[in-house]
Formats: structure tokens, C-alpha cells, sequence
């Protein structure tokens, strides 16, 4: 008879994903939640990043997704999405366009 495999519990930990964030030329990591916008994943880790309205309406907190998957709400500026609507679908790297 086979021993069971350790069941494993779901919980926050299923929600936790690597960001990598490029600002001024400098490269932050830390993890992410998929349940926090990119906005709110980057103030987290107490990261400058501009934002006004918070709603995707100003387009102030654009950031360029250079690699991962994400849900957003379809308004891709020139390569770039509001971080305000945007969530992550697993791991990320962003860059922050200042």
C-alpha cells in the first residue's frame, strides 16, 4: 500500500506570486497578491508609483508588463496598462515608464 501524499491546504499562499519591478533603473522583487491590483502590489512594496484617480480613467499609473500573464480591464495604452485595474495571473515583471 501507497502512503497518502501530504495533503496540502489552499489558502493565501495560493494567491502569492513573484513581482519584479524596474523603477529609475532599479530592479525591486517581492511577492505579490492576486487578489491586490498592480498599483496596490507596488505600494505594498513601498515602490514610488504615480496614480490619481485609482478607477483607470487618468492613465497615471501606467506601467509596461514586460513578462506574465494578467486580468485587466482591456485598456492597453501604447504597450502599457493601468496598474489600477490590472491584476496578476501569476508571476511579473513590470516596468514603471520614469
Amino acid at each position: 500500500m501507497e502512503a497518502d501524499a501530504p495533503l496540502r491546504e489552499t489558502g493565501a499562499d495560493d494567491d502569492l506570486v513573484r513581482l519584479k519591478v524596474t523603477v529609475n533603473g532599479r530592479r525591486h522583487e517581492g511577492e505579490a497578491s492576486k487578489k491586490l491590483t498592480i498599483l496596490e502590489n507596488i505600494e505594498k512594496m513601498q515602490l514610488p508609483i504615480r496614480s490619481s484617480c485609482r478607477r483607470g480613467r487618468c492613465g497615471s499609473c501606467r506601467v509596461r508588463v514586460l513578462s506574465g500573464a494578467l486580468r485587466d480591464n482591456g485598456v492597453r495604452l501604447n504597450g502599457y496598462v493601468l496598474s489600477c485595474s490590472s491584476y496578476l495571473e501569476g508571476d511579473g515583471d513590470i516596468l514603471l515608464p520614469y
